[in-house]
C-alpha cells in the first residue's frame, strides 16, 4: 500500500509540473516595446587604446577578445501615453554575465556580482528590472547603458531587450524562476537524501555495487541540479560552473554501471574501462574549460557521449525487458522521460538557443526516480505482498494458456488439442471483435488484487456466453479486454458488441446498488480474410490470428475513446450486413488508422447504450453528419455552430467534443492545400 500512496504523490507532484510547464506557454497579453534601437559598444584593448564599435542589433553575439569591463549604450524613445503601463519593467532575458544598469546617466541596478567582489551569476535566471518613474524621460530621449564584466571572448544576448509591464515581470520573475532555479534545489535535496541513503545501504552490504553506483550517480547530478539554482557560487571563479557540469558526465557513467550491475548484463571489465575513459574525458575537458563562452562550447559538445550513453542504457533496459528482468519496466518510464525531455534541450543546445524551459534536468531527475524506485522494490521487504500477488497472477496465467478455445480447433480442421502441431495454419474469412474496458486503471486503484481479479472474472462470466450465443468465441484476454472472433455472418458479430452494451447496463445498475463504479466498454468490429496458426517451439507454442483485420479492429475500438461511446466500425463492414436498417448508426468521418497510410471511413453504432443516450444520439444524429459534411467542405465556421448545437444538448457526446475541438484550432487558421477532413488517429 505504501507503494500506491507513493506512486499517487508522484503522479501529483508531476501534475503540478506540468501545470506550471503548461502556464509557462503563455502570460497575460499587455503592451510591449521592443526596444530596437542600435547599440554603442565600447572595450579597452590590451594596448589601452579605446575601440568603439557603433551601430550593433541586439539579441545576437559580440566577439570581442579582451576580458574585463566593457560598455554597451543605447537610446530609446518613451513616449508619455505610448506604453498605458502603470509599472515600466526593463527585461533583458539570460545572460551569462554580470553587469551594472544606468539608465539616463544613474546607476539602478545590478545584475550577479561584479568586481571588487567576486564575478558570479545565475545564467538561468531572468534578467528583469522594474525601472524607477523618477528616472525616465516622457517624450523625451532615454539613454540606457549595461556596464558589463566580460570573462570571455564573445558575448551573447539571447532575447531580446524589452520593455515589460506588471504581468510579464511577475511571469519572469515567478514561474521561469521557479521552472529554472527553484525546482532544481529542491531536486538537489531530493538528490542528496536518496544519494546518502543508499550509500549508507551500500556500506551495509559492500557486494550490493548498484547501491553504489545509484548513490554516486544521483549524488554527482544533484550537485549540478543544485549548481542551477545556487544564488551564490558554490565554488571559486568560473569552477562554480564548470565542475557541476562536467559532474553530469560522471553522472551518466555511473547511471550505466548501475545498469549493468543491476541486470546483470554485459558485466564485462573492458566495457566499464571504456565507459569510464570516455565519460572521464568528457568531464575533464568540461571541467577545465577556461570561461563561460568556452564552457558552452565543451558543454555543448559533450552532450554527444551524453546522448550515446542515454542510447546505450535504452539498449540495456530493451534487452532488460525482454529478459524479464525485475523493476525494468520502472527503469523504462525513466528512459523515456529523459529522452523525450532531453531531445527538446539538446535541439536548443546544438542551435546556441535558451528555451524557456530546460526539461532535460527533469528528465534527469525522473531517471533518476526511476533508479531509486527500481531499488527501493528490490531490496525492500514491505512489498511481499505485491510479489506474492504477481506470482499468483503468474501461476493463473501459465494455467490459462493451457487451454484452448474448441472452436479454434474446430477452424484448424481438428477434433482436440493433442492433434495441434506447431505451424498448423488456416486462412478463413471471419468477422473480429475488439473491446475493451473504459478507464481500468482507475476501477483497478479502488480494489485490492484479489478483487480485481473477481470484477474481471465476473465481468468476462458475463462475456463469454454473450460471444457463444452468437457464434463466436474468444480468442485472447488481453487484461482488461478480449478478441473474439466470428466465422458466420458479419452480422453475428455486430449483434455480440450490442448485446454486450446491453448486458452491461444491467451490470451497471447492479454495481451501483452496492456503491461501485459503472464499467463502460468500447468495442471495434472490422471483418475479412485472415490466419488462424499455431506459433513458437517444440516445448511451448500459442495460438495466434495474423492479418490486418485484427489491427483494424484494434483501431477501431480506440476510435471509441473519440469518436462515440459504444461500438465503432468501418462503413465496409456497415455495408457488408444483410440489413443494416435495423440498427442505429452515425456516419463519424474519414480516419488514417494509426500506422496506416489509406484511410477509411467509420461508423458510430450505439445500440445497447441506455435509452437516454441512444435518444439523445439519434436526435443528434442528422445534425452530427450535417455537421461532419460541413467540416470535411472545409465550412469550419458553420461546423463548428452545428457541433456546438449537439454539446449543449449532449454534453457527454465525445465524438461531437472531438470534432467541436478541432473546429476551434483550425477556424482561426488556413487549411492546408486539398483540405479533405481526413482525421489522424494518433494513438493505437
Amino acid at each position: 500500500m505504501r507503494f500506491f500512496a507513493l506512486r499517487r504523490k508522484l503522479f501529483c507532484v508531476t501534475v503540478v509540473v506540468l501545470a506550471l510547464a503548461l502556464s509557462s506557454c503563455a502570460t497575460p497579453k499587455e503592451p510591449q516595446t521592443l526596444l530596437k534601437g542600435t547599440w554603442t559598444f565600447q572595450g579597452q584593448l590590451p594596448n589601452g587604446q579605446v575601440e568603439t564599435i557603433a551601430g550593433l542589433h541586439l539579441p545576437g553575439t559580440l566577439d570581442f577578445a579582451p576580458e574585463g569591463w566593457v560598455t554597451l549604450s543605447s537610446h530609446f524613445f518613451l513616449a508619455a501615453t505610448g506604453s498605458n503601463l502603470p509599472e515600466t519593467w526593463l527585461s533583458l532575458g539570460r545572460l551569462a554575465f554580470p553587469m551594472e544598469v544606468w539608465v539616463n546617466g544613474v546607476f539602478f541596478n545590478r545584475r550577479g556580482s561584479t568586481p571588487p567582489d567576486a564575478p558570479f551569476v545565475l545564467p538561468l535566471k531572468p534578467t528583469v528590472f522594474m525601472l524607477p518613474s523618477s528616472l525616465l524621460k516622457p517624450d523625451q530621449d532615454n539613454q540606457l547603458v549595461l556596464h558589463i564584466w566580460k570573462t570571455s571572448k564573445v558575448l551573447t544576448f539571447f532575447d531580446p531587450i524589452r520593455l515589460v509591464g506588471r504581468h510579464e515581470a511577475e511571469f519572469q520573475n515567478n514561474v521561469v524562476v521557479f521552472l529554472n532555479l527553484t525546482l532544481f534545489l529542491i531536486f538537489a535535496g531530493i538528490n542528496a537524501l536518496a544519494g546518502l541513503y543508499f550509500l549508507a545501504l551500500w556500506m551495509g552490504n559492500r557486494r550490493a555495487l548498484n547501491r553504489l553506483y545509484f548513490a554516486l550517480s544521483t549524488l554527482l547530478i544533484g550537485l549540478y541540479f543544485f549548481s542551477l539554482g545556487s544564488p551564490v557560487p558554490i565554488l571559486p571563479g568560473v569552477m562554480s560552473f564548470t565542475i557541476p557540469k562536467a559532474c553530469l558526465s560522471l553522472s551518466v557513467a555511473f547511471y550505466l554501471f548501475f545498469l549493468i550491475e543491476h541486470f546483470g548484463i554485459l558485466k564485462k571489465r573492458w566495457l566499464q574501462i571504456v565507459i569510464l575513459v570516455v565519460f572521464g574525458l568528457s568531464a575533464l575537458w568540461v571541467a577545465l574549460s577556461k570561461n563561460l563562452a568556452e564552457l558552452d562550447t565543451h558543454f555543448t559538445l559533450s552532450v554527444i557521449p551524453l546522448e550515446v550513453g542515454i542510447l546505450f542504457s535504452v539498449w540495456l533496459v530493451a534487452v532488460a525487458l525482454r529478459r524479464h528482468k525485475p523493476q525494468a519496466g520502472v527503469l523504462a518510464v525513466g528512459i523515456i522521460v529523459v529522452v523525450l525531455l532531453g531531445s527538446h534541450d539538446v535541439w536548443y543546445q546544438l542551435q546556441g538557443r535558451l528555451p524557456l524551459l530546460w526539461f532535460q534536468g527533469i528528465g534527469y531527475f525522473a531517471l533518476e526516480f526511476s533508479m531509486f524506485l527500481s531499488l527501493a522494490i528490490q531490496s525492500n521487504q514491505i512489498f511481499f505482498t505485491l510479489e506474492r500477488h504477481v506470482e499468483i497472477l503468474a501461476k493463473s496465467n501459465a494455467s490459462f494458456e493451457r487451454f484452448v478455445p474448441k472452436d479454434f480447433l474446430t477452424s484448424l480442421g481438428k477434433a482436440n488439442i493433442n492433434e495441434i502441431q506447431l505451424g498448423q495454419q488456416a486462412q478463413l474469412h471471419m468477422a473480429v471483435l475488439f473491446a475493451d474496458i473504459r478507464r481500468f486503471s482507475t476501477l483497478a486503484e479502488s480494489m485490492s488484487p484479489e478483487n480485481t481479479f473477481l470484477f474481471l472474472n465476473s465481468y468476462y462470466g458475463r462475456v463469454g456466453p454473450i460471444v457463444r450465443q452468437n457464434g463466436g468465441f474468444i480468442d485472447k484476454y488481453i487484461g482488461d479486454g478480449f478478441m473474439a472472433l466470428f466465422q458466420q455472418e458479419p452480422q453475428s458479430c455486430l449483434q455480440a458488441a450490442v448485446d454486450l452494451q446491453s448486458t452491461l447496463e444491467v451490470y451497471n445498475h447492479d454495481r451501483a446498488s452496492v456503491g461501485y463504479l459503472p464499467v463502460k466498454v468500447g468495442c471495434g468490429i472490422h471483418s475479412g480474410p485472415l490466419i488462424l496458426g499455431t506459433i513458437g517451439e517444440d516445448r511451448r507454442m500459442d495460438t495466434t490470428v495474423i492479418s490486418d483485420v485484427v489491427n483494424l479492429a484494434s483501431r477501431l475500438e480506440s476510435l471509441t475513446k473519440v469518436l462515440g461511446e459504444g461500438t465503432m466500425v468501418s462503413l465496409q463492414f456497415l455495408e457488408s450486413l444483410k440489413d443494416e436498417s435495423q440498427y442505429h448508426w452515425r456516419y463519424a468521418g474519414v480516419v488514417r488508422m494509426y500506422g496506416k497510410k489509406q484511410p477509411i471511413e467509420v461508423v458510430h453504432i450505439w445500440d445497447g447504450l441506455s435509452e437516454e443516450k441512444c435518444v439523445l444520439y439519434q436526435t443528434t444524429k442528422n445534425l452530427f453528419e450535417d455537421g461532419l459534411s460541413l467540416y470535411r467542405s472545409g465550412e469550419i465556421t458553420r461546423a463548428e455552430s452545428a457541433f456546438k448545437e449537439i454539446v449543449a444538448v449532449h454534453p457527454a457526446d465525445v465524438g461531437a467534443q472531438y470534432y467541436l475541438q478541432r473546429c476551434s484550432t483550425l477556424k482561426d487558421k488556413d487549411l492546408p492545400p486539398g483540405w479533405d477532413g481526413v482525421e489522424d488517429q494518433t494513438f493505437k
